[in-house]
């Protein structure tokens, strides 16, 4: 248990998980497709492109290297080859930013940012509630209810505007949306 919490509380530290998921699959390049999300979209691409004897010896070459360091890693290249909605590949280009936001010497946030190591990944947490939410809204307009089955975040079938306003801080407003 140790083991996997060390391997967690790794994929916190900026840029880990952006060095260990890029230039995985060969002919695709550290900084092809930008920010992470794409790049991981261009690993696929290229992955499944490649003729099937090929794919059958790279992709568990990949998945065992990155298994071999940090298992939680080897899932999140597993489930980027498998495909990334829309949505998966605009959470991970924000997390890349987020990286170099709170990289040392940027300025005054990254100082902020870095003094209290929590708030790295409570802001991660925050952004994918905040669009989670937004796309529960869009999608159950009539209460605003987000079903149990359909939330990735445990709700305890609480409206998504109170998600959405709590994840971004508002812990009062979040409240009254709650009970009305």
């Amino acid at each position: 248990m140790l083991s996997l919490g060390a391997d967690i509380a790794k994929t916190w530290v900026p840029f880990y998980s952006e060095y260990k998921l890029r230039n995985n699959v060969p002919g695709t390049g550290f900084f092809d497709g930008g920010l992470l999300g794409s790049n991981l979209q261009e690993q696929a691409a290229k992955l499944m492109s490649e003729p099937w004897e090929q794919f059958k010896e790279d992709y568990p070459r990949i998945i065992g290297q990155l298994e071999k360091n940090n298992p939680i890693i080897a899932l999140q290249f597993a489930n980027a080859m498998n495909g990334m909605s829309h949505s998966d590949v605009w959470l991970s280009n924000t997390f890349s930013l987020l990286d170099i936001a709170t990289a040392p010497g940027v300025g005054m946030l990254s100082k902020a940012l870095l003094s209290k190591a929590g708030i790295f990944n409570a802001t991660r947490t925050a952004v994918r509630q905040q669009v989670e939410a937004a796309a529960y809204t869009s999608e159950f307009p009539k209460d605003g209810i987000i079903p149990p089955e359909r939330s990735l975040v445990v709700t305890h079938n609480m409206p998504s505007t109170a998600i959405a306003t709590e994840s971004a801080g508002d812990v009062a407003r979040a409240a009254v949306k709650r009970v009305t």
